[in-house]
């Protein structure tokens, strides 16, 4: 009901189905068209290692205040594939 300033998240991706390019959108506004909803945050890993399996993403800035949150994936994971798969994912920041 309340609203969250996200600064970070963690993942801990799957082991297969690891996402290499995805992004994290937000919005305040239930009603906004999806395309309209604030880039949190775009990952485009380059080489496997990038990042560790579970790892700490921080946002480039703090969100504005935001009810909702979507991670999408951009583009084909490390198998050649679309599909997505993981364990754990927590957000950092301050919920009002």
């Amino acid at each position: 009901k309340g609203t969250a300033i996200i600064s970070g998240f963690r993942l801990k991706k799957g082991n297969s189905y690891k996402p290499k390019n995805f992004k994290l959108t937000g919005t305040d506004d239930i009603d906004k068209p999806v395309d309209q909803w604030l880039t949190l945050i775009e990952i485009n890993e380059e080489t496997e290692n990038d990042h560790k399996q579970l790892d700490i993403y921080k946002l480039p800035k703090p969100s504005p205040p935001i009810k909702l949150i979507r991670l999408i994936q951009t583009g084909k994971d490390w198998s050649n594939e679309f599909g997505l798969l993981f364990y754990h994912l927590d957000f950092f920041g301050y919920y009002f």
